[in-house]
């Protein structure tokens, strides 16, 4: 992802600052998740309409995020396909220096298929989401550790594996794109490629793909979704701190989901 490249195909976006900014931000947050690191200030002189802000941004982000002086975990991560304690991991997700996601079976949950997160100091946000309980807040089944590695890893049901982030490039990458919900969960139904031993038990894109909501009533519900899932959470004093469309899901059911409290 390129914020340049986003401006360059879409040059009228450069007259709203705060797009140029949540695009600039958004580059500077995947960089950090594939384990490059860039320094603030270089990174804010790559767009100097913003830069003195962008800056500002970043250097509040590096202030909050749990990972701050951490080096980028050297020990040797589980196989995937593999196992990891009593996780049978099945396909990876996604990485970073500091990370890693897998799509699992547990079965100590009954061989359900769940999301397991692989990471350094992550038992804090396992426990504080732990306390949280709401349809927009992805919930927290173990927290378990290795006393031979060290990470951590956080359990979560698997509600689907499509972000708001892929969600977005799909559209922007499709003409003409999806006019409906319906026709937007069609297509993320035909993408789907689960291996072959996962149960999903019913729980698809599938089932959504009569819904008649244009795709402007789909945004506008995802928005109060997440306003709703958001003031769940700071009313039980716990502040998010990185959202982003990749750190939010769009689930079986259609609803957008939290994921990844960089917690506060």
């Amino acid at each position: 992802f390129s914020a340049a490249s986003v401006l360059s195909d879409h040059p009228e976006l450069r007259e709203f600052a705060t797009v140029v900014l949540q695009l600039a931000y958004e580059e500077f947050c995947r960089l950090e998740d594939r384990g490059v690191t860039v320094a603030a200030g270089e990174f804010a002189s790559r767009y100097p309409e913003v830069g003195d802000e962008l800056r500002d941004q970043i250097l509040v982000h590096e202030l909050l995020s749990p990972r701050i002086g951490d080096a980028p975990i050297k020990a040797d991560w589980p196989q995937c396909p593999g196992r990891y304690l009593d996780h049978e991991l099945l396909l990876l997700l996604g990485k970073g220096a500091f990370g890693r996601v897998s799509l699992a079976i547990a079965h100590r949950f009954g061989g359900r298929p769940v999301v397991v997160k692989l990471g350094r100091s992550i038992a804090h946000e396992g426990a504080s989401l732990g306390t949280l309980d709401h349809p927009g807040i992805i919930a927290v089944w173990s927290l378990d550790a290795d006393a031979g590695q060290p990470f951590q890893a956080i359990c979560t049901p698997f509600r689907g594996r499509w972000t708001l982030q892929q969600v977005i490039e799909l559209l922007h990458g499709e003409q003409p794109g999806p006019r409906t919900a319906g026709e937007l969960f069609r297509r993320l139904t035909d993408l789907e490629d689960y291996p072959a031993d996962l149960r999903i038990r019913g729980n698809t894109y599938a089932k959504l793909q009569a819904d008649r909501r244009s795709l402007q009533e789909l945004i506008i519900d995802w928005g109060i979704q997440l306003a709703e899932a958001l003031d769940h959470a700071h009313t039980a004093r716990i502040a998010h701190c990185d959202i982003k469309p990749s750190n939010l899901l769009v689930d079986w059911d259609g609803r957008l989901v939290l994921l990844d409290f960089n917690v506060a």
